[in-house]
């Protein structure tokens, strides 16, 4: 844990957030694909890179 997280008691809670935030994009990610709609880094792959 971080010096700053324990001076202020915090938990260190990193790779749960991580997984949680992780599970919530994906959940997004297959909701527009059933909907047939493709994100814009899908539609348009390496071209921006």
């Amino acid at each position: 844990m971080a010096k700053s997280g324990k001076k202020l008691h915090y938990n260190d809670h990193r790779e749960v957030h991580a997984k949680i935030v992780s599970a919530n994009a994906l959940k997004m990610y297959q909701l527009l694909l059933e909907r047939k709609i493709n994100p814009d880094f899908v539609e348009y792959g390496e071209e921006r890179l």
